[in-house]
């Protein structure tokens, strides 16, 4: 997938469920904000569990995008997730928010904000792949991504957070270094790490 369509879907997708659970659905502004901010958090938990199970664990036909992903991370075809795998685990999802809180309108904000977490996810998988880290949080964001592709596959699930992996133990107490990156392919070690 080009790494600008889960963008233009997924902002469609959550100005749309925004739009119309504002106008049709009676949602306030107030409560559009909390489940935006919400679905925006609860993006979170969710990446780590399609990253680490979905994508590592259960593979099949996903498992096989994403081993290919790890064959070749410059390859900017494979840095996004098909949008034919992003759209039925986005609609699942919608429908579980919806019977879990009862009301159409809650469950549309709550999608919109995990829509946003989906596109920042995308944006930083991007950037740690394709471009040099600027700033202490990209720099930070982009050699733990790196290391889960070149030196630990099987830890390091997240990607825009590293909070589950302190959670549930799948980030070693001592992590690898950028400074000493001779594990990293050449011209991901060319890159700016700081």
């Amino acid at each position: 997938t080009n790494p600008t369509v889960p963008h233009i879907v997924f902002g469609a997708i959550a100005i749309l469920l925004s739009a119309v659970a504002l106008t049709l659905g009676g949602a306030s502004w107030g409560s559009a904000a909390i489940l935006w901010i919400g679905g925006l958090l609860l993006w979170s938990p969710v990446e780590y569990v399609l990253h680490r199970y979905l994508f590592h664990e259960i593979g099949g036909i996903v498992g096989e995008d994403h081993h290919i992903h790890h064959a070749e991370p410059k390859d900017p075809n494979y840095v996004a997730a098909p949008v034919l795998l992003a759209l039925p685990i986005f609609a699942l999802l919608h429908g579980f928010f919806w019977l879990s809180l009862g009301v159409w309108a809650h469950a549309a904000l709550l999608s919109a904000g995990l829509s946003l977490g989906y596109m920042v996810y995308e944006r930083v998988h991007y950037l740690a792949h394709h471009r040099p880290a600027r700033i202490p949080i990209t720099l930070y964001l982009k050699r733990y991504h790196m290391i889960h592709h070149f030196k630990d596959g099987d830890n390091y699930f997240g990607v825009s957070s590293p909070l589950w992996d302190f959670a549930f133990g799948t980030k070693p107490k001592e992590p690898a270094r950028a400074q000493d990156a001779e594990w990293l392919p050449e011209e991901l070690g060319r890159q700016r790490f700081g």
